[in-house]
């Protein structure tokens, strides 16, 4: 270790690329031949075998050398996994929770069945399935939501969200283009029904859904006088409803920053009590 001109540390190592031997002196690793000293050494590049400096603070390196999203509670979404279903079997009805908890069916009227399906498709190895009924004609906007409490809702105001999810459909699935739907809107007021927010506005993107699963994401900026934040799969049915007129969605997150990160898994106990503070039944007496 020397000290240079300008009184900084400065360690003199030799140096061979494939085209240049450099000799001990003072040299920066960007002028080596690639990258440059117009390039950044960022997660993008990995040059002379240099583990690549982070530009994301969510990040990690692991051990095996690839970057994995740091732990906490990232998902925002209350049984995005769709594991939790203590309503009925099928939900048959508009503006109705269930089957699976913390989602609730809006728009139509439409014939439709909303189950919970097990798939190895999905991480949790289960979806939400929204069945148009075969032979319905109605082609009226439907879908299903979930709205996040105002408490925590908060901590979102004035941030970018990303929102990420996988999904497929069945072989007659009729919106034109085969398109689904996937909305993050904001809106004022406390813990106001998530499809009639106060002032809502929000952002959506079209997903263009095959019989294979995909994953899709995308973000939104959300704005800061907002205390409501709700996420919707919708669709708009073209003709008559055919026997696999459906879509399904599964590993749902919807989490802080322009990058989509692994799905957050959290332990079906955790999950069931995150649930419950939401769920009631009564039982008769007498």
């Amino acid at each position: 270790l020397q000290l240079n001109s300008s009184d900084q540390g400065v360690v003199n190592v030799p140096w061979t690329d494939t085209n240049t031997t450099y000799s001990a002196g003072d040299f920066k690793l960007d002028d080596l031949d690639s990258p440059d000293d117009n390039t950044d050494l960022d997660f993008s590049t990995s040059a002379h075998g240099l583990v690549p400096k982070g530009t994301n603070t969510g990040n990690f390196l692991k051990d095996d050398g690839t970057w994995a999203a740091a732990g906490g509670r990232r998902n925002m979404i209350i049984n995005g996994d769709m594991r939790v279903a203590q309503y009925a079997a099928n939900n048959t009805a508009i503006n109705t929770y269930g089957p699976c908890d913390r989602w609730r069916s809006y728009g139509g009227p439409l014939g439709l069945t909303i189950s919970q399906q097990s798939s190895s498709d999905y991480e949790s190895g289960y979806c939400l399935r929204f069945h148009r009924t075969a032979s319905n004609s109605q082609t009226n906007n439907t879908g299903f939501t979930q709205g996040i409490e105002t408490l925590n809702s908060r901590g979102l105001a004035g941030k970018t969200v990303t929102l990420s999810f996988k999904a497929k459909c069945g072989a007659n699935f009729s919106p034109t283009s085969s398109i689904l739907y996937s909305r993050v809107n904001g809106g004022e007021g406390t813990d106001e029904n998530p499809v009639g927010m106060t002032n809502t506005n929000g952002d959506s993107q079209a997903n263009t859904l095959t019989t294979s699963v995909q994953t899709f994401s995308f973000s939104y900026a959300v704005p800061s006088d907002k205390t409501q934040v709700s996420v919707l799969f919708d669709c708009t049915p073209t003709g008559t409803a055919g026997a696999d007129d459906w879509f399904e969605v599964g590993d749902v997150q919807l989490e802080i920053g322009s990058t989509a990160t692994d799905f957050e898994h959290r332990s079906y106990g955790e999950e069931l009590a995150l649930c419950q503070r939401y769920y009631e039944k009564s039982y008769n007496h007498g």
